[in-house]
């Protein structure tokens, strides 16, 4: 004798829940790659453009100023937000619940709100190290001239092309 197992789905606009998937763990979540997403941008845009020789247009310096705001927009302040909101909340981390509790070897409480307060602390420091350690980056990145001088110091090196690169970073055949 043999049994079938038949399972029948049903998904109705009734049994679709937005809210279910707008929690708070989902908002931290998204935040978090939000921000992930953003910093691995701006490294790529630093690895992969030098400093032009000629001054920043005011154009230029205002949408690249709305970028950095944003970024620090999620990182210090949305990012930290739904953390504390995702600790109040779903891990009901408050005054209540105990870490450890004062006893004779130890003579202090430590409640759930503290370590959540600590996390929090932990992410602006994060984001402030983060922070200063990008725009470093930004300031150091090197000149259009600069890069292909070395690139062409590299070829000469090598001697695998003998007129060295162009300004463009193509190879020179021929002498000029």
């Amino acid at each position: 004798m043999s049994t079938l197992l038949a399972i029948k789905i049903e998904i109705t606009w009734d049994t679709i829940n937005p809210v279910q998937w707008s929690g708070p763990a989902t908002r931290l979540n998204v935040s978090i790659i939000l921000l992930v997403l953003f910093v691995a941008a701006f490294m790529g845009i630093i690895k992969r453009k030098p400093k032009p020789e000629t001054e920043a247009t005011w154009a230029g310096s205002m949408a690249l100023a709305v970028l950095v705001f944003a970024g620090m927009m999620l990182g210090y302040g949305v990012v930290p937000h739904e953390w504390l909101t995702y600790a109040d909340t779903i891990l009901e981390w408050n005054d209540d619940k105990f870490l450890f509790q004062h006893t004779d070897n130890v003579p202090t409480d430590f409640t759930l709100r503290a370590l959540r307060d600590i996390v929090a602390t932990v992410i602006y420091v994060v984001v402030l190290v983060g922070n200063v350690v990008m725009f470093g980056m930004w300031q150091k990145r090197p000149t259009a001239a600069a890069l292909a001088a070395s690139q062409a110091k590299a070829v000469e090196g090598g001697g695998s092309r003998p007129g060295g690169m162009s300004r463009f970073g193509r190879p020179i055949t021929k002498k000029a």
